[in-house]
């Protein structure tokens, strides 16, 4: 850029937007900042010729994937009075950052909300759509019960009427946390028949989100996790070829982070002759590097 200024050769958005990229890229949020502000410091009209819908929803994609998610809200407002149209890729990213850091349901009305303005160009994707799933199905740890206290004698009443009361708060956080974590996987469930309804296909990154889900409820719904598990190892049927369309409908197949999460899901369970199966089905599974074995 200095030389460029040096030799007097006037940016256009393409490098504009290549800066923001690359100063994201390397962490630099607030070069990134300055860079598209001096781009755009002129009226209305040049903020789309000067930077371009590429160099906003770069920025925006690093201040959501750093979780500024408040500055990035900013600057997709900002995109949206000044003329410069949002597209699939800028919507993404926002939803995604959302989602990612742990604002599911925030995730979700954006979702929404970006469907009905009519000057944002988005066309709901398997990125977007997977980027919600798994953030709904992504289990939540119950808040922190403070440093450890020293444990009560049978003399000492109040200490005792305290832990009875923090025992109950804890079941009370537990019982909430599994009530909340079943609705935003029956919410999952239904984004990916939402999905199907649309005609986008889900991919394996979205049913392994929803496996996360399943596996992560109290009690662990393994039955149904297996179930989809094992219709993602079925066999081609004779006369076909490559997986079975009948895999859950889309022809997917397992891959390692699959396997993983059956294995440890059989494994926390208790059910190692099932873990140990699967293991050595991973094993054997060519799409995942290993060893092809005849069924």
């Amino acid at each position: 850029r200095a030389e460029m200024s040096s030799l007097r050769v006037v940016a256009d958005h393409v490098t504009e937007a290549t800066t923001i990229d690359a100063c994201v890229r390397a962490g630099d949020l607030a070069r990134a900042r300055a860079t598209l502000r001096n781009a755009t410091s002129g009226s209305r009209q040049t903020a789309l010729s000067a930077v371009g819908v590429e160099g906003y929803t770069a920025l925006l994609n690093g201040l959501a994937s750093q979780g500024e998610l408040r500055s990035a809200i900013d600057l997709f407002r900002e995109m949206l009075r000044d003329g410069v149209e949002p597209n699939e890729i800028t919507c993404t990213a926002l939803i995604a950052g959302f989602a990612t850091h742990g604002r599911a349901q925030d995730a979700l009305r954006l979702f929404r909300s970006m469907e009905s303005i009519e000057s944002v160009h988005f066309t709901p994707s398997v990125t977007a759509y997977n980027a919600l799933i798994t953030a709904l199905c992504r289990p939540r740890p119950l808040a922190s019960a403070g440093p450890a206290e020293r444990a009560p004698t049978s003399g000492d009443q109040g200490s005792l009427d305290a832990r009875d009361e923090t025992d109950a708060s804890r079941q009370q956080q537990r019982i909430a946390a599994q009530r909340d974590h079943s609705e935003r996987v029956r919410d999952a469930i239904a984004l990916i028949g939402e999905m199907k309804r649309r005609g986008i296909a889900p991919n394996v990154y979205t049913i392994n989100g929803l496996l996360v889900g399943l596996t992560s409820a109290e009690p662990p719904r393994l039955r149904e996790a297996a179930a989809m598990f094992d219709e993602m190892r079925a066999r081609p049927r004779a006369g076909h070829q490559g997986p079975s369309r009948s895999a859950l409908g889309w022809g997917l197949r397992p891959d390692r982070f699959t396997y993983t999460i059956m294995i440890s899901s059989w494994g926390r369970a208790g059910d190692f002759a099932r873990a140990h199966s699967a293991f050595s089905a991973l094993l054997a599974d060519t799409a995942c590097g290993g060893a092809d074995t005849p069924a």
